[in-house]
């Protein structure tokens, strides 16, 4: 593993190590899981390594050689990136699976009215309430006028 003291250093590797992941990504594709090798994934990892995700569901058809080849593969890219002796990990790595979310449809009582909020029992119906337009704006000012006369 290279050993970066200083931040400059390290970000100046983590992009050598992006651009040549970036530029070996077409050749490894033939060994990825779903072109039918056994390959799950590959990146960087922040520790200073480039990592390769191995199958484990298929550690049959993971030998010495398949890994050389893609050690070589990954080194051939790196140099022509500058950077020569390249750390790479192999690691037993399963592939990401997307979890699916339920989705919860609105409750709906017996009279139609839908609830989105999930509370099953405060179920506000569609009830309608007989109010003068403005009334309580008006009858706020006018008790605030009373309030002023009466504190004269």
């Amino acid at each position: 593993m290279p050993v970066i003291t200083d931040s400059s250093g390290k970000v100046e590797w983590e992009e050598k190590a992006g651009d040549c992941i970036h530029s070996f990504r077409t050749e490894l594709r033939p060994y990825m899981k779903s072109s039918g090798g056994s390959l799950t994934g590959y990146g960087y990892n922040y520790r200073g390594y480039i990592f390769v995700g191995l199958d484990p569901e298929s550690p049959e058809s993971v030998n010495d050689s398949i890994i050389d080849e893609i050690y070589l593969i990954i080194e051939e890219h790196c140099k022509q990136e500058g950077i020569s002796e390249v750390p790479v990990v192999f690691e037993w790595m399963g592939v990401p699976v997307e979890d699916i979310a339920v989705v919860d449809e609105p409750y709906v009582d017996e009279a139609d009215n839908t609830n989105f909020s999930g509370n099953e029992e405060e179920i506000a119906g569609n009830e309608t309430t007989n109010q003068i337009p403005g009334f309580t704006s008006v009858m706020f000012i006018f008790g605030l006028l009373s309030l002023l006369i009466i504190k004269r």
